[in-house]
């Protein structure tokens, strides 16, 4: 609700009581529990009875009769009288409330129904307090299904990075192919200039083979044979 529509409708309640008062009927007062109207035996419940400001008394009455002292308004801006009750076994039942003007008694509130349990532990038969807390549960859920959500995407980054690694290492550890030439590590005590290579024993043999149709007198060859290469 808009809140340039609020004050509109308490302009208009106002004169609404304002005219039933000059007509003689005054507005009935409105009636609560507090904390809740379903108490525990030996607690204290609180009735409040509302009415219009301006208002010299309000009563309570219980299924018609008067069992507890007029509330006095103190000052011309109250608009609401509390009436502290200790829970019994007499004080369930339906109530009602009304307030005088100085001059006429409004008619009564709608009835109160209170209920006094055995059970301490009974819990507050409220409709606020249960709207509440169902909207902190829904909440909660909301808030625990996100946090869920994201700790699941973190864990599945980090299980795709450190799959990605693993792939790569075992790329890298890979052996050579055959046929490959590898450079051996030189002798110690070599002479510097030197640079050794390993020939490949197949090749040198299909060689051999065709030196040694061409020129018999040759000699065939080892299986690995070093060159010195000289380097300048």
């Amino acid at each position: 609700m808009s809140s340039h529509v609020i004050p509109f409708l308490a302009l208009a309640l106002c004169l609404g009581q304002v005219l039933h008062a000059q007509n003689g009927v005054l507005p009935r007062p409105s009636i609560r529990a507090e904390p809740a109207s379903v108490i525990p035996r030996g607690q204290t419940v609180t009735i409040v009875c509302q009415g219009p400001a301006g208002m010299d008394t309000f009563r309570l009455e219980k299924e018609g009769e008067v069992l507890y002292p007029d509330v006095k308004s103190l000052h011309e801006t109250e608009t609401q009288a509390s009436f502290p009750i200790p829970a019994s076994e007499d004080t369930a039942g339906l109530y009602r409330c009304l307030y005088y003007n100085g001059a006429n008694w409004s008619e009564r509130s709608e009835p109160l129904q209170l209920v006094v349990t055995e059970d301490p532990q009974t819990p507050w038969d409220d409709s606020n307090s249960s709207g509440l807390l169902t909207e902190h549960v829904s909440i909660l859920t909301g808030v625990s299904v996100a946090l869920f959500l994201c700790v699941f995407l973190v864990l599945m980054v980090l299980y795709c990075q450190r799959r990605k690694k693993h792939n790569l290492a075992t790329v890298d550890r890979l052996p050579e192919k055959d046929g490959e030439m590898r450079t051996p590590t030189p002798t110690a005590g070599g002479p510097p200039d030197v640079t050794y290579a390993q020939l490949d024993h197949r090749i040198l043999a299909q060689r051999t083979a065709q030196a040694t149709s061409l020129r018999p007198t040759e000699p065939t060859a080892e299986f690995s044979t070093y060159a010195a290469l000289a380097t300048r």
